[in-house]
C-alpha cells in the first residue's frame, strides 16, 4: 500500500502559480487562490509573494474590479508587504471605489495615503478660481 504525504504549501509556491494563472488568463481561480490565502492563512507556510500580488493586482484593476483589487491591497497590508501603500496609490489613481472600499482600505492604511471613508467634495463644482 502506498502512503499520501500531504504537500504543505508555501507562500512562495502559490505566488508562483498565481503569476501562472495571471498570465493565462485565468481570473476566477486567481480570485479563490487570493480568497483561501486570505481566509486559512494557518494552512500556508508563509505569505504570498508582493510581485505576485502586484500582477494579479494589475490583472484585477485591467478588468475594472475594484472589489478584488482591494482584496489584493488588504492582503498585502495583512502579510506585511512594505509595497502595500504603493498598491493602494496604484488601486486609487486606477479605480473609482465605493464608499465601502474607501472606508476598508482606510481602515487597513489609516488616511495618511488619501483614502477617506468618503471621496472629497468639490466646493467649486463649476470650476471656476
Amino acid at each position: 500500500m502506498c502512503a499520501f504525504r500531504q504537500v504543505t504549501w508555501t507562500g512562495q509556491m502559490l505566488g508562483e502559480l498565481m503569476e501562472v494563472l495571471v498570465s493565462c488568463e485565468d481570473y476566477s481561480t486567481s480570485q479563490e487562490l487570493l480568497k483561501e490565502a486570505a481566509e486559512k492563512p494557518q494552512t500556508i507556510l508563509g505569505f504570498l509573494p508582493e510581485q505576485s500580488l502586484s500582477a494579479f493586482l494589475t490583472y484585477a484593476v485591467a478588468r475594472e474590479d475594484a472589489e478584488t483589487a482591494v482584496a489584493i491591497v488588504l492582503y498585502a497590508q495583512e502579510a506585511g508587504h512594505m509595497e502595500a501603500g504603493q498598491m493602494a496609490l496604484k488601486l486609487r489613481s486606477a479605480l473609482p471605489l465605493t464608499p465601502q472600499l474607501r472606508a476598508r482600505v482606510a481602515s487597513a492604511l489609516g488616511g495618511d495615503l488619501g483614502f477617506s471613508p468618503e471621496p472629497p467634495i468639490n466646493l467649486n463644482p463649476l470650476g471656476e478660481s
